[in-house]
């Protein structure tokens, strides 16, 4: 028994270290990803969140293209996304959602004149609701500043 203990101890530092990297966003894992898109000019944020989570893609092509913002809130509404990052959705997208009975959450970004859109009432700690925050964070501006450049 005596011999493991240096032994487990070893492989709880191991584990710390190679955990999340130090720029990751706190909360938002491979695991937890949520399900987002938006519109085609939303993709260098779209692809800067994922990399940030996905870091094997880090550099590389982001595997998937952009449903286009009407798609993409429609797919929010429908229940098959979890957040979309594109311009303030249109009157038609506001009417099904208060139809619905839901309500939208949007966040200006500071990048092309697009928004984080979320449904409202997500938890603190919702995946979506993290990366929102994160793009809206100073951590994220100097990131997003680059892309803009």
């Amino acid at each position: 028994m005596k011999k493991l203990l240096p032994l487990a101890l070893i492989l709880a530092l191991l584990l710390s270290a190679c955990g999340a990297p130090e720029d990751a966003i706190e909360g938002v894992t491979a695991e937890n990803y949520p399900r987002i898109d938006g519109s085609a000019d939303a993709m260098p944020l779209i692809q800067l969140v994922f990399e940030k989570v996905h870091t094997q893609y880090s550099g590389g092509d982001y595997p998937m293209e952009a449903l286009g913002a009407q798609a993409s809130y429609k797919a929010l509404l429908a229940g098959e996304l979890d957040l979309v990052i594109a311009p303030l959705p249109d009157e038609a997208v506001l009417a099904e959602a208060q139809s619905a009975g839901m309500e939208l959450e949007t966040r200006a970004l500071e990048y092309g004149g697009l928004y984080a859109v979320t449904l409202a009432g997500l938890a603190d700690d919702a995946p979506a609701r993290l990366i929102a925050d994160w793009l809206l964070s100073g951590e994220a501006a100097a990131e997003i500043e680059a892309l803009s450049a």
